[in-house]
């Protein structure tokens, strides 16, 4: 760094107020500058003879040394998830500096992450920090039921520093509406809907299954196809033409995901209904669901009705 260079920072210097001019009468000086703010303390040192060129030290340093602080307005505050699902808590947090980030689960007092470091048995937990941004996380894979509750994360200051988040998991539920009984008069319509609500995630289908065999759109009995419409609630309508005796018997819906997503319950995401196909006159007996399922699964065949119309479902 030349002498012109250094003069030039000295006299920014002091026309913001850090340094004092009468300083420079001295040939040969150190500086240790230190602005009035409290919460920004900006360290000027350098050395330097402005009689001669060579002997000018190019080792002026400064060091910023701010208060952290935890933007709030864009950390999370509350965070929803579905069981199974993998989640992310994210804390923002300025002018860290040396500081440690550490989350600490409520519950139980329990210190999960400092810094980047696991300190809980449990793999699921690990902290990140993106690259490049001041986000700091806590990552929870496969998330359960008991993982609810309170996580906070804190800043090494004195004293420390916090900011709780809360989280809430729901269980995903699978239903078909009208059971878990449903009679039929043979040769009539049957429409079944499946309807999955708090999935972890979009699922990749929705399979029915007849007697624990697999529903085949395409098969010798012919007459068969579903709609699927996926979203927040998905709703899967199995549609079976001319029902017969041979279709009597157990009904399972099955949300599927695909085979690369860590979603370990989502076996368990079934469910069941019995159809009863009869033959001769049984009016009070057809379609013997409560009167709030036929008009919810008369809605729904509406709505499903309109999206395919849009072209916003899939039809097999």
């Amino acid at each position: 760094m030349s002498v012109k260079t250094l003069l030039t920072v000295t006299i920014i210097l002091a026309k913001l107020g850090l340094l004092d001019m009468k300083d420079l009468e001295r040939p040969f000086s150190s500086q240790v500058l230190t602005s009035s703010k409290e919460s920004l303390k900006l360290v000027t040192a350098f050395r330097f003879n402005r009689n001669s060129e060579t002997d000018a030290l190019a080792s002026t340093e400064f060091v910023l040394d701010s208060e952290p602080i935890i933007q709030k307005s864009t950390s999370h505050w509350t965070v929803w998830s579905v069981c199974g699902e993998d989640i992310r808590l994210s804390c923002s947090i300025s002018s860290l500096g040396n500081r440690t980030v550490s989350w600490v689960r409520y519950r139980d007092i329990h210190l999960l992450t400092a810094g980047k470091d696991s300190y809980t048995d449990d793999k699921r937990f690990s902290a990140h920090h993106p690259i490049m941004t001041n986000t700091w996380q806590l990552r929870i894979k496969n998330v359960t039921h008991s993982d609810a509750g309170y996580y906070e994360c804190q800043v090494s200051t004195t004293p420390p520093i916090g900011h709780k988040i809360q989280l809430s998991v729901v269980e995903p539920v699978v239903s078909i509406l009208g059971g878990p009984d449903l009679f039929i008069n043979a040769g009539s319509f049957i429409n079944l809907t499946c309807v999955a609500n708090f999935l972890p995630g979009l699922p990749l289908d929705v399979d029915w299954f007849h007697e624990k065999q697999k529903v085949s759109f395409s098969g010798p009995r012919g007459g068969v196809s579903s709609i699927v419409e996926k979203g927040p609630q998905t709703v899967s309508q199995l549609l079976v033409q001319s029902a017969r005796v041979a279709d009597s018997g157990s009904y399972m819906c099955q949300p599927t995901s695909p085979a690369n997503r860590h979603r370990g319950n989502m076996e368990q995401l079934k469910a069941y209904i019995t159809i009863h196909i009869l033959e001769g006159e049984f009016p009070a007996a057809i379609q013997a669901a409560p009167i709030s399922c036929q008009i919810s699964s008369l809605a729904l065949l509406l709505s499903l009705t309109l999206a395919l119309v849009g072209g916003g479902a899939d039809i097999r």
